[in-house]
């Protein structure tokens, strides 16, 4: 996940800590698909009491950063290829943030808006 991302939910504090430690552990053991473990990130996240958009937003910025595993599959999300500045990831963040606040769209939308476009503000 790129450093911008770090800078606003450290990796080792807040109410989604126990969903990062879940979610790095299966992405270092892929005994789940990777999709899945991106979508536990959010429910863990949840469980631990982060609010619905904020978990999305978290979501949508592992999915589209975050490592992918499998046949015929690149080794990070499209976030990393069409993002590759600090200042371009910022934008992104923020474009994802405005767009889940505003239609609260499920996680499967957000997922098929990064995987079509990369962005959530096309």
């Amino acid at each position: 996940v790129p450093q911008f991302f770090w800078v606003l939910y450290p990796p080792f504090t807040g109410k989604y800590r126990a969903a990062a430690v879940i979610h790095d552990y299966y992405c270092q053991t892929k005994s789940r698909g990777w999709k899945e473990t991106h979508e536990v990130f959010y429910f863990a996240s949840r469980a631990a009491g982060v609010g619905e958009k904020t978990a999305k937003a978290m979501y949508g910025a592992v999915y589209s950063f975050g490592p992918r595993w499998g046949v015929g599959v690149a080794a990070r999300g499209p976030g990393a290829d069409v993002h590759k500045t600090a200042a371009e990831q910022r934008q992104f963040f923020r474009d994802l943030e405005a767009w889940i606040a505003r239609e609260n769209p499920s996680l499967e939308a957000i997922a098929k808006r990064l995987d079509g476009a990369g962005s959530p503000a096309n």
